[in-house]
């Protein structure tokens, strides 16, 4: 079943079609399953292809859809704070691991919030300061392993100081 929804776009309310297909489907973890395909560009479907899931067999595409939207915030959020910690590929199934993962963002944000106020940059965003941190630490450890290594101590010796067990560092 094919449906086209006018879907509102966040730069000045211009509004662009989707076509939308809706299959049942099994998908593992999660059982019956319908899976939402939409294409905003059928000329290029392999560049403008998304899809969803959703465990309530009973809707309709449209119905998808505007469940869809109200949810879009929720999502976006769940990729921005993946992205920060660099674990795209995380998936939570369970509330536990959800309410998990929302602890670890609160902290995280909170985190960068007051390390960007510290530098008093208004420009930076919080993956601006996660990349300064990690320019930062990656720049201390090289400090730290270059000064360990004119000081004398072996490869063992530095592995053994950073919990890495002698003889799994290839040479």
């Amino acid at each position: 079943m094919y449906c086209q929804k006018r879907v509102c776009e966040a730069e000045g309310m211009s509004f662009q079609s989707k076509y939308a297909h809706l299959v049942p489907s099994w998908v593992r973890k999660l059982g019956p399953t319908l899976v939402l395909i939409t294409c905003h560009d059928p000329k290029e479907p392999l560049k403008s292809v998304r899809y969803w899931g959703s465990t309530v067999m009973e809707l309709t595409a449209q119905a998808l859809v505007d469940i869809l939207a109200v949810r879009w915030e929720v999502e976006t959020y769940f990729e921005y704070g993946k992205d920060l910690l660099g674990s795209d590929h995380y998936q939570m199934m369970t509330r536990q691991a959800i309410l998990r993962f929302w602890a670890l963002i609160a902290c995280l944000f909170c985190f960068l919030e007051a390390q960007r106020a510290a530098a008093q940059e208004a420009t930076l965003t919080c993956g601006d300061v996660r990349r300064r941190l990690q320019q930062e630490h990656q720049r201390n450890l090289l400090q730290w392993l270059a000064e360990a290594l004119q000081e004398g101590r072996s490869v063992d010796q530095i592995c053994s100081q950073l919990t890495i067990e002698p003889g799994k560092v290839q040479g």
